[in-house]
């Protein structure tokens, strides 16, 4: 209600700080802001807004701030995801050209900025170490070929509502998936899959939360 949103509808000259994105999902899913900008100017801006922040908004005085220290690993740094299963993914306008009927509307992915009834489907992410990407499209392959159902997120109902996959320096990798519902054939059915497709698998947990929230 307070402000408008703009979007760039032509670039007549491209920054010398711009740098392609490696993500094909970048300018759609919010998980990454800054993969356009080289990292040693996103190191600058984001001491920045920090300073900024601080001082001119928190009317704070400073010391000399000792500069953001650059890591070695840019991408997949990530030992957390957690993706969202939904009934009524986000469609990209090229995939306008396939008629509605022909559309497979699950998807497993983050939601939009913005937009917490919609989830984006991802195919590849970049910040977290495989098999994390194996993971996430088996697991939305099987559910589809198997006909489990994902969440509708505005009516909170469907068996599937969430995977998290946790991994570690030392090689342990843990998988979550949040039921939404108590079935425990079809449960059984995807836990089963998992543990024969990732034998890496090191903890296997599954939670069941009927309620109308995340918690």
């Amino acid at each position: 209600k307070a402000y408008n949103e703009g979007v760039a509808v032509k670039i007549h000259e491209y920054s010398e700080k711009r740098t392609d994105p490696k993500c094909a999902h970048f300018g759609t899913c919010g998980g990454c802001k800054w993969q356009n900008m080289d990292y040693q100017h996103q190191l600058f801006y984001k001491q920045k807004q920090v300073v900024d922040n601080l001082e001119r908004i928190g009317h704070l005085d400073l010391p000399e701030m000792s500069p953001i220290l650059p890591t070695e690993k840019i991408y997949n740094y990530r030992n957390k995801l957690e993706f969202t299963f939904g009934n009524k993914r986000w469609i990209l306008p090229e995939e306008f050209k396939i008629p509605s009927e022909d559309r497979q509307y699950n998807g497993l992915g983050f939601h939009l900025p913005g937009m917490w009834d919609r989830v984006l489907d991802i195919d590849e992410c970049h910040l977290q170490e495989d098999p994390s990407n194996q993971i996430r499209l088996a697991v939305r392959d099987f559910a589809i070929e198997n006909d489990l159902s994902f969440l509708n997120i505005r009516g909170w109902t469907g068996l599937l509502r969430n995977l998290i996959v946790r991994n570690t320096s030392t090689g342990d990798l843990m998988i979550i998936i949040v039921f939404g519902e108590d079935d425990k054939e079809k449960r059984e059915l995807l836990l089963d899959f998992l543990l024969g497709k990732f034998p890496q698998i090191t903890s296997l947990v599954y939670s069941i939360n009927t309620k109308h929230n995340d918690i």
